[in-house]
């Protein structure tokens, strides 16, 4: 697949004829092939993420977890939701196929927690707008502190906008 720019900021997508024959050997179309294309480049992107706060901020990117799904270490996957409601992620510490009994919030040994400290509480991670600020009441962990947002809308941290948060520990 190849991006071919046709204006500035604006791309159209030309297939390679492997990507033709691809869509035509799984009964597809051409469309279907692209997507797919697009979404193993979006998935080897993920993978060079390696700062957690840009994880974070592309999370729901990020595939859910499956039982009977081979992870490899590294691997970050989707389950459930943290304290303010925002899919949780995991990064995956053992190589294993993923079994029904070995969720990624109880099974320690195989999966970490990303964003979230011990104590449960997620990490501050700047908002991309108002779809995930943060919102009144919502508890973070920023610089060692945890803090609670005053305000809806929140999307300045603590030491941007004192008065949009108090600490509480």
């Amino acid at each position: 697949m190849q991006f071919i720019e046709t204006a500035p900021g604006c791309f159209r997508v030309s297939q390679t004829t492997a990507e033709r024959s691809l869509a035509a050997a799984l009964g597809g179309s051409a469309g279907e092939a692209a997507a797919l294309a697009l979404r193993r480049a979006v998935q080897l992107t993920l993978r060079s993420l390696t700062d957690e706060t840009e994880i974070l901020s592309v999370a729901s990117v990020y595939p859910a977890w499956a039982a009977g799904t081979a992870y490899a270490v590294g691997d970050i996957v989707q389950h459930g939701r943290n304290a303010v409601g925002d899919c949780q992620l995991y990064r995956v510490l053992t190589a294993h196929t993923a079994q029904a009994d070995w969720l990624p919030d109880q099974a320690v040994s195989l999966y970490r927690a990303i964003g979230v400290g011990e104590d449960g509480i997620p990490d501050w991670v700047r908002p991309l707008g108002a779809a995930d600020a943060y919102q009144v009441g919502d508890v973070v962990r920023f610089n060692g502190g945890c803090w609670r947002s005053l305000i809806d809308g929140n999307v300045w941290s603590p030491a941007e906008y004192p008065i949009g948060w108090e600490q509480i520990q």
